[in-house]
């Protein structure tokens, strides 16, 4: 008689509440049991895809279910109206070329070899396979030398803004990456902190359905967390500015608003304005913080006033 397998079924199922949806992992049994992809073949059995099952859940939402490990299965289902954090976005460059600039510190371009060399990018004789090239991956540094030795595609200097990485992005197409400037990298840096924080906030403002289990729905995970000294001044910096940012927008662009600043008070008003965040975001970086209890927990209680 053969032995039952019972490390998978002793496994419980893990239901995660995500900003963009849910994300379950489970075995096949468990996904079933609340109502996922009943009757059909899983990712990697008979009669079934190979590598992604896309169905509907019994709420109507778009579901993909793939191999985890170990008899397990991991489905994402995403909510209408959520985009997930950190999709890739691409713009058009030049004819055939396409650029992505959500990275921090460098830009990508792809494209066909003519298409790049014509955008002023790349070389024909640089890339990848090239005589006197390497064959997978062709670095350049910012003053058009390139490394010498098995160990220069480490040096420093691939790193530096302006040196270039060149690889192959598909059987036609090139990648081009391009270190950007410190000063670019910096603000690049603070601009996803704040989208990030502003998409946290949206994802949060909207109404989640109720979960497949029958449980109370939670929080939703953030895609950010607070674990050091240093995480707790970046959030609050971080939301401070996205307030004043904000500020900026209601009193200065509200395109809804009949009125607005004549541009001399506009300059007195932004003046002020930034007087005072570079002095928040100075006591922000030096001012002392104390650890809260754990069992302190302030609320923020809104009070709807009576007066027309």
């Amino acid at each position: 008689m053969a032995k039952r397998d019972t490390t998978t079924s002793n496994k419980q199922l893990e239901y995660r509440e995500c900003l963009w949806g849910e994300s379950i992992l489970g075995t096949k049994d468990q996904l079933q049991s609340l109502g996922i992809a009943v009757g059909l073949a899983f990712p990697g059995e008979p009669g079934g895809p190979k590598r992604q099952l896309n169905v509907l859940d019994p709420r109507g939402f778009k579901t993909s279910i793939t191999r985890y490990s170990d008899g397990q299965y991991s489905a994402h289902v995403d909510f209408p109206g959520r985009s997930r954090w950190g999709a890739v976005q691409w713009n058009s460059y030049a004819p055939g070329v396409q650029l992505r600039t959500d990275c921090t510190w460098f830009d990508e371009y792809v494209g066909r070899p003519e298409a790049l060399v014509a955008a002023g990018l790349v070389c024909l004789d640089q890339l990848p396979g090239q005589p006197g090239m390497r064959k997978v991956r062709v670095t350049i540094f910012a003053d058009g030398t390139l490394p010498q030795g098995a160990r220069g595609v480490n040096d420093k200097r691939s790193r530096e803004p302006g040196a270039k990485t060149i690889e192959r992005a598909s059987k036609t197409t090139y990648r081009v990456r391009v270190i950007l400037p410190v000063d670019e990298q910096e603000r690049r840096k603070e601009a996803g902190r704040l989208a990030e924080q502003d998409y946290e906030m949206r994802m949060k403002s909207l109404s989640r359905p109720p979960r497949l289990d029958g449980k109370e729905s939670g929080c939703a995970q953030s895609t950010f967390t607070v674990t050091t000294l240093d995480d707790y001044r970046d959030r609050v910096r971080t939301m401070s500015a996205m307030a004043f940012g904000m500020i900026e927008r209601w009193m200065f662009n509200d395109a809804a608003a009949p009125f607005s600043f004549a541009p001399e008070e506009r300059e007195r008003l932004l003046g002020h304005a930034q007087s005072i965040w570079h002095e928040m975001s100075r006591l922000i970086g030096t001012g002392k913080v104390v650890r809260k209890a754990s069992a302190f927990r302030p609320t923020l209680r809104l009070v709807q006033s009576n007066r027309p």
